[in-house]
């Protein structure tokens, strides 16, 4: 699973299934169920680092943010370079890509295939 690749939103969405379905099947084994909801808050958060670095520039970045409805002020006032997996945990990027968009984009997370 390669972050900078330039899969389909279809392709991409299909293998990241593939791969959360092998942790589920692979860590479900064990007694322990409450894995899922911790590892699913990380699976999210890989998910809006891979977004991130999907956008490349800071110019790609502020444009996928407007077209995404972030207020301008709001981006002007957030940084748009530094580490992909940090600005994966900024406020902005919870805006611009909330749960409930992740869902619609059809991002497995483990929660999902709790028994």
């Amino acid at each position: 699973f390669n972050n900078r690749n330039s899969w389909s939103k279809e392709r991409l969405t299909d293998s990241w299934k593939k791969y959360i379905r092998g942790w589920c099947n692979y860590f479900s084994l064990g007694d322990d169920r409450t894995w899922r909801k911790k590892v699913s808050s990380w699976a999210r958060r890989h998910v809006r680092k891979w977004f991130w670095q999907r956008w490349h520039s800071a110019i790609g970045r502020r444009n996928k943010l407007r077209e995404l409805g972030v207020w301008p002020k709001r981006i002007a006032a957030s940084p748009m370079t530094g580490s992909a997996w940090r600005m994966a945990r900024h406020p902005i990027t919870h805006i611009a890509l909330p749960n409930r968009l992740l869902i619609e984009y059809k991002f497995a997370m483990p929660s999902d295939f709790a028994p």
